[in-house]
């Protein structure tokens, strides 16, 4: 899956503010980022939810991502749903929010293996 170059940078941006303190890296200029308990949410320039990172365990490892478009809506959620620290679990949502399809690793070799479509 490719993922734009600003994209790329803030999921290392976020991903590298869950290792704690010292890991922290500075945000391009208008991004702010919350963390409270074991969420973490990136807004952007214009205050909207750009990225939502959730540590159920508190290991600081993100078991739950979900990315949103710019409208607000989700288009994305990765989740690592065994706590391995591989995401097994991929959602995609179309633009105005609803389930399109779930892919799942079931074997955790990295591939999906089954895809389902919610009626």
């Amino acid at each position: 899956m490719k993922i734009g170059c600003l994209g790329a940078t803030l999921g290392l941006i976020v991903l590298g503010a869950c290792g704690g303190p010292g890991s922290r890296k500075r945000l391009p200029a208008g991004y702010r980022l919350v963390q409270k308990d074991q969420f973490q949410a990136l807004y952007g320039p214009d205050g909207r939810i750009v990225r939502l990172l959730y540590d159920r365990n508190h290991d600081d490892r993100a078991e739950g991502v979900i990315v949103y478009r710019p409208n607000g809506k989700a288009e994305r959620g990765e989740l690592d749903t065994d706590e391995d620290g591989a995401i097994d679990r991929w959602e995609y949502f179309r633009t105005d929010g609803t389930l399109e399809r779930t892919d799942v690793d079931a074997n955790r070799d990295g591939k999906v293996d089954s895809t389902d479509y919610p009626q």
